[in-house]
């Protein structure tokens, strides 16, 4: 545009213009003058009069090559300006009058090193360096002389002689771009560090030629190679790593770190998964290993999976492997159980070992593969705890990841079916379980690998699916994710440091945030760390505040409250503004207005931002609020997204403001502002609402025609609905008398089926120790059962006939005469007689009769018991019997075929007997399938024999009605509000007194 650009040339009859066109170099120095480096000599332009003052004496034309060459010029603290030629150093003084000239004189070792000067750099003392084609100088400006550094170590013209850029990192030290590569130069130490190759994209690189280097504001280093631009970061890493392959140490027996621990020594005791443990002495690098092979019996360890370790107050030190807990007492390894326990235990055989805590009392707390075990120190024994009783039932105990002592000296304990509490107090459990419904503020998920609980007394939850705060006032859980800036919401331990910070191991990195404030801190590996992910409990702080965090790589530490911080505010910037039209044009502007202004045709627009902070750009967070004048508003958290979209606002003026941090989450103050003029369309305009009012009175107008009109055909309707409903309610009230007939002759028929079976009294009569749960489905069961007593000899049934309800009762009635029958007609002492009769019966009954298929018929146990004699005459059409003896089940398996009408192919079929002794103690369970087929749990799944078994073995010593009581509940509470599947018959007795 006119006026934007003016343009200076030489001029032979205007001495006051540029010396010459070739143009070199361009500089500012603080007071605002501009000087030009031409060809022929350096001009100062006078801002005033628009002319150039030249320094005349300074004309020699070979001071300078043509071409595309890049000479330094720059300012110092004393206020010179020094220039750089092809045949010199040239100095101005202050009072820019004079000109001084450095050059290269071989027999003075005190002038600079060459003439050919390609770089200047002024340190944070105040020093002048230079760097030229061979060699590296220092000016003296007490003795106005030189120091020369030759950084290959000899004076001879060479690339990394060659000195072509130089900058200073937060530490001093010179970073120095050559002809071959870069160099970090100490200058109070005199020691210099050589690059040519770097790792970068996973790749190794090769430098060469370093054209330019520069330290940004936030101290980070970029490198201009031929090659290509190089970002370096000058920190050290943030976090200490003991790793393969490092000579500080001797080397580790494995560097998949399973636990960690410090020692009143300072050494580190590093358990792994399958090299055993190791004890290393940091400052000597001394390593100890102990293994379950070790030549020395002295370094022996029963096992090579190190997963928890905890030292007591006696100076021991106990550690949980994989196969048991071992302790160090002695300067060796012995079995826990040898020491501590007063008579032998086998709980930790085979069993893993994933936490040991020790609570206030002095109790200690192991978690396992196979439940929670608790040492009672005073009397020297061990409780396991694989049953915990809950208000409705009970819930077996499986995998115990971790275990934790809160404030009031509640234990707590992560499993893989929840997290559970015991409260001290009352002695009882409580047990927390996802939901569903995120809403519900319940934990987040059911398996739960870390406890910790803070200074505060805050019980931090780690789980498969996030960390949990535990809010004890409400009983709730406040849940954090990767939404809220987790790395990952796997989280495998949780510390606590000095300044009250949680820390975090993940399976994606390492996480830090203070509690009840904004955001997470996350570690990756440009940060240090051994891997991304961690090790389950892999974690210790120290006394000295110092944390360590194992994972599958090496084992990470660090002081949190010594990380390197920048302390520089980031600056942030909108990059890019796209609006993207309703025709789907877009438009893009990449200077940011005062005030971007959104025609109504714009249906959607973005903007773009970033934070000018390049530590780590994949860990800059950015936040917004866009609010109308007037308004404060909440800023809107976008964690890692640099885009914020916008469609659909309302005509107006907004305001919006803009910050974001750093990889140290280090927010900008300032930040940035913009306003947003949104436009209205034209149907929001005055006009426009003077045409709706018009258009309104003529629809109302209308529609009140309309309404009349309607109203009358409505009323017709509403009269032939009246007489339709009456209609309706007459047949209602039919219904409910069938169906009151129908349910009271079920009900009838229901004490009829009760009066039939015998009662659980009659049982009692025969074995006072037993009991009868029957649960059926509907008003009438397809269960029965039957009892029967002959000189004594006893004999006991119980049939799941084909189907429930109706059809099942009669077969149910059917079966019951059957049974009464073919044992009231003779002495019977076989079972397998009885069901061989009553299949003959059925086919009896319905052998004549056609399309009727009995295949599924009746599934029978039938039991004859002897008592003088102590024998007890089994058989069993699909169904077994269960005989529990000394914490046994002796299943016995009946025929895999039904008492039923079958094919001929099949009428060869015979049921067979099976005859047991009995001893004091046994307890016989008779039962149909509807208790295991029961559909219900945590899963929705049936209950299945496994479960019934275990559940059998262990009640089967609590008295018969108790038997019952807890048979009853654990149906309950596996069912919950499923609906009942089948009938349920169950029949427990004790056939001998004890």
């Amino acid at each position: 545009k006119e006026n934007r650009i003016s343009c200076f040339f030489h001029q032979d009859d205007n001495p006051n213009s540029l010396t010459a066109n070739q143009i070199y170099g361009v500089y500012a120095d603080r007071r605002g003058d501009i000087w030009i480096k031409t060809v022929h000599a350096i001009d100062r332009f006078d801002r005033s009069k628009n002319t150039f003052y030249h320094f005349p004496h300074f004309n020699d034309p070979q001071n300078f090559v043509t071409g595309l060459q890049n000479y330094p010029i720059l300012e110092d603290g004393k206020g010179f300006l020094w220039f750089g030629s092809k045949d010199g150093l040239f100095r101005i003084d202050s009072l820019r009058n004079s000109i001084v000239r450095f050059s290269s004189v071989p027999s003075d070792p005190g002038s600079i090193s060459d003439n050919y000067i390609r770089s200047l750099f002024i340190d944070h003392l105040g020093s002048l360096w230079i760097g030229t084609r061979n060699g590296l100088n220092r000016f003296d400006y007490f003795s106005g002389k030189f120091q020369r550094y030759y950084p290959s170590g000899r004076t001879l013209s060479s690339p990394e002689n060659s000195v072509n850029a130089i900058t200073e990192d937060y530490t001093g030290r010179l970073w120095i771009g050559t002809d071959n590569g870069y160099l970090i130069y100490i200058p109070d130490k005199g020691v210099i560090t050589k690059i040519t190759q770097v790792e970068a994209n996973n790749q190794i690189r090769t430098l060469r030629m370093v054209t330019g280097i520069f330290s940004d504001y936030t101290g980070m280093i970029w490198i201009g190679s031929l090659e290509g631009l190089y970002k370096v970061s000058p920190f050290p890493p943030r976090f200490g790593l003991i790793k393969s392959q490092q000579t500080s140490h001797q080397q580790l027996s494995s560097y998949d770190v399973g636990s960690v621990f410090e020692d009143e020594d300072g050494r580190l005791w590093i358990g792994t998964w399958g090299g055993g443990l190791n004890i290393l002495n940091r400052s000597t690098g001394k390593n100890i290993v102990y293994s379950d092979n070790s030549p020395d019996p002295a370094h022996r360890i029963g096992n090579n999976y190190i997963h928890a370790i905890l030292r007591l107050p006696n100076g021991d030190i106990l550690v949980g492997t994989q196969n048991g807990v071992f302790v160090y007492t002695g300067g060796r390894f012995v079995s826990f159980c040898s020491v501590y326990v007063q008579n032998s235990c086998k709980v930790f055989n085979n069993n893993r070992i994933y936490g040991i805590t020790r609570d206030r009392s002095g109790n200690i707390w192991f978690a396992t593969a196979y439940g929670l075990n608790r040492y009672d120190p005073d009397r020297r024994s061990i409780f396991n705890i694989s049953q915990i009783p809950l208000k409705k039932g009970s819930i077996g105990l499986n995998t115990v990841f971790c275990v934790a002592e809160d404030k009031p000296g509640n234990i707590w304990f992560g499993t893989d079916n929840g997290l559970f509490c015991y409260e001290k107090a009352s002695g009882l459990y409580r047990h927390y379980i996802a939901s569903r419904n995120p809403s519900d503020s319940s934990i987040s998920s059911n398996s739960v690998y870390a406890l910790f609980c803070d200074s505060r007394g805050i019980l931090w939850v780690g789980t498969q699916s996030g960390l949990n705060r535990y809010v004890a006032s409400r009983d709730r859980f406040i849940t954090y994710s990767t939404k809220d800036g987790l790395p990952s919401n796997l989280i495998y331990a949780i510390l606590e440091d000095r300044r009250h910070f949680i820390w975090l191991s993940t399976n994606f990195g390492i996480a830090s945030f203070l509690p009840d404030s904004i955001g997470f801190s996350r570690y990756d590996l440009a940060d240090g760390l051994q891997n991304y992910e961690y090790n389950l409990g892999a974690a210790f702080c120290s006394r000295s505040g110092e944390i360590f965090f194992g994972g599958i790589s090496g084992l990470n530490y660090f002081h949190p409250d010594s990380l390197i911080r920048t302390g520089k505010e980031p600056k942030t910037r909108i990059a890019e503004i796209e609006l993207v039209y309703r025709n789907g044009t877009i438009r893009r502007i990449y200077e940011a207005p005062d005030v971007l202004v959104i025609d109504p045709e714009v249906k959607v627009f973005h903007i773009d931002f970033a934070v000018l902070d390049f530590q780590n750009p994949v860990k800059n967070r950015y936040r917004y609020k866009l609010v109308t004048s007037g308004e404060k508003g909440d800023w809107i958290d976008l964690q890692n997204r640099n885009t914020a979209t916008f469609a659909s606002l309302s005509p107006g003026l907004y305001a919006f403001s803009l910050q974001g941090a750093n990889a140290d989450q280090q927010w900008s103050q300032e930040g940035y502002t913009m306003q947003i003029k949104v436009l209205a369309p034209f149907y929001r305009t005055t006009p426009a609402l003077v045409l709706y009012i018009v258009l309104l009175g003529a629809l109302i107008a209308g529609f009140i025609h309309w309404r009349t009109r309607n109203l009358r055909m409505s009323n017709k309707i509403l009269l032939e609905r009246h007489i339709d409903a009456l209609r309706i309610e007459k047949q209602r009230k039919e219904l409910e008398i069938k169906n009151k007939n129908i349910t009271d002759s079920l009900r009838y028929a229901q004490r009829i089926q009760s009066a039939l079976m015998p009662s659980e009294n009659s049982l009692k009569r025969i074995f006072p120790e037993s009991f009868i749960f029957f649960r059926p489905r509907d008003i009438v069961s397809g269960d029965f059962y039957w009892i029967h007593e002959k000189n004594g000899i006893i004999s006991i049934a119980t049939v799941d006939c084909t189907g429930h309800g109706v059809p099942g009762a009669f077969m149910s009635i059917i079966g019951y005469e059957l049974l009464r029958t073919v044992t009231g007609q003779q002495f019977v002492s076989d079972p397998a007689w009885v069901l061989n009769e009553l299949n003959s019966g059925l086919k009896s009954i319905f052998g004549g009769t056609e399309h009727i298929s009995l295949k599924d018929g009746m599934d029978v146990a039938f039991v004859i018991i002897e008592k003088q004699k102590r024998k007890l005459r089994f058989a069993g059409a699909f169904s077994p019997l269960f005989v529990v003896r000394n914490d046994k089940i002796l299943e016995i398996d009946g025929d895999r075929f039904s008492v039923a009408l079958t094919p001929d192919s099949e009428d060869t079929r015979e049921f067979q007997s099976h005859e047991i002794d009995l001893l004091p103690g046994d307890v016989v369970y008779m039962f149909s399938d509807g208790y295991v087929d029961q559909f219900g749990g945590p899963e929705g799944k049936k209950f299945k024999y496994r479960r019934f078994r275990f559940l059998l073995l262990n009640i089967y010593r609590l008295p018969m009605a108790e038997q019952k009581q807890m048979l009853e509940i654990t149906f309950d509470n596996w069912k919950g509000e499923n609906d009942q599947v089948d009938d349920v018959l169950l029949i427990g007795f004790k056939p001998l007194a004890e």
